[in-house]
C-alpha cells in the first residue's frame, strides 16, 4: 500500500490544525515556492501599484498577502480567489485564467511517512 492511501490529509484531521511551511516535503515546498515566483513575476508589478484599501483584505494583509490567499483559493477550485469581487477588473480576471486549478488538476496532498505534506 503506498503511502498516500495509509496517510491521506484530511480536512478534518484536528491534529493537523497548525500545518505551516515546515510541514511540507522539501519537493512540494520548491514546487509551490516556484508557482509562486512565476505569479509574481506574471503580476508583481501590477499588484506592487495597488492601493491595499482598493483590494478587499489588502488593509489587513497587505496587497501581497491577499494576492497568496486568493491563489491559494483559485489553484485549489475553491470557488472563491480571484473573482470574488476583491480585485479591480480586468486584474482579477487575467489572475484567475493564469491560476485556474493548476495544481487540482495534476495531484493530491498526502501524510508521507515522515509526517510531512507532500503534493504528488
Amino acid at each position: 500500500m503506498s503511502e498516500m492511501q495509509e496517510n491521506p490529509v484530511a480536512d478534518s484531521d484536528e491534529s493537523r490544525e497548525s500545518d505551516g511551511p515546515d510541514d511540507l516535503d522539501p519537493e512540494t515546498k520548491a514546487k509551490f515556492e516556484k508557482e509562486v515566483r512565476q505569479f509574481l513575476d506574471q503580476f508583481g508589478a501590477k499588484l506592487s501599484e495597488l492601493d491595499p484599501s482598493g483590494v478587499r483584505g489588502g488593509s489587513e494583509y497587505g496587497v501581497m498577502g491577499q494576492a497568496g490567499h486568493d491563489l491559494w483559493l483559485t489553484q485549489g477550485g475553491h470557488g472563491v480567489g480571484f473573482l470574488d469581487g476583491d480585485w479591480p477588473e480586468p486584474l482579477d480576471k487575467e489572475m484567475y485564467e493564469y491560476s485556474e486549478g493548476s495544481w487540482t488538476e495534476h495531484g493530491i496532498f498526502f501524510l508521507g511517512n515522515d509526517n510531512q505534506i507532500n503534493f504528488t
